[in-house]
């Protein structure tokens, strides 16, 4: 499936009425990378956090991607932990601020299943003082973000979701890229060509990215 079938299918199912939406995202993430600058992702609850971090560094993926994650995201540390620390004041600002690796001309990427809750908003505050872009999906719209992405599903299948748009922003970015002459840096599959063209990337992004 071609990455514009992805967008009209997302758009169909869960998606209606967002068509510009995700276009504008597709656009802004293309010019991120124009810019050789950094695509960020990030959870803003115990579901969304491990979500992100199974896609980073995955064949296929923009190599300029980098995951922002903390335990308080995850139930690494037990799920009643991360269920009443998310809300913590102060908790999304720190994790933007504890990477130092958001720079104006960057773009985030947040994932919420909660509902726009204080990390969400703390989180946009803290990278809007630094001059990046925001891209937020979650169950609401959130007016703070630059564009913002709600998902119309039963909570079953919202994250399901949100992980295949994932996907589809990724592929529709590249193939935007690619029409426009852009060879991006992609993750190649673990193969013996593949171990080389990784490795130099590797060797490209390690002191950019904090988890390669």
């Amino acid at each position: 499936m071609k990455s514009n079938e992805f967008s009209t299918l997302f758009s169909q199912l869960s998606f209606e009425g967002q068509q510009k939406q995700i276009d504008s995202a597709v656009s802004l993430l293309a010019k991120t990378v124009k810019k050789s600058r950094l695509i960020h992702i990030a959870g803003c609850d115990m579901h969304t956090g491990p979500l992100c971090a199974s896609f980073f560094f995955h064949e296929g993926t923009l190599a300029c991607i980098n995951l922002i994650t903390d335990p308080t995201f995850t139930t690494a540390h037990s799920a009643s932990r991360a269920y009443y620390l998310k809300d913590a004041p102060m908790v999304g600002r720190f994790l933007i601020e504890y990477y130092r690796n958001v720079d104006a001309d960057d773009t985030v990427i947040l994932f919420d299943l909660s509902a726009n809750g204080p990390s969400a908003k703390e989180m946009i505050d803290a990278i809007k003082d630094k001059g990046a872009k925001t891209i937020y999906i979650g169950v609401k719209a959130i007016p703070c973000a630059d564009l913002s992405l709600h998902i119309n599903l039963p909570i079953q299948l919202r994250g399901v979701y949100m992980l295949g748009l994932l996907w589809a922003l990724n592929l529709a970015t590249v193939e935007m890229l690619e029409a426009e002459g852009i060879s991006p840096d992609i993750w190649a599959a673990p193969d013996e060509d593949g171990n080389s063209q990784n490795e130099d990337l590797i060797i490209k992004y390690i002191k950019k990215i904090k988890h390669l």
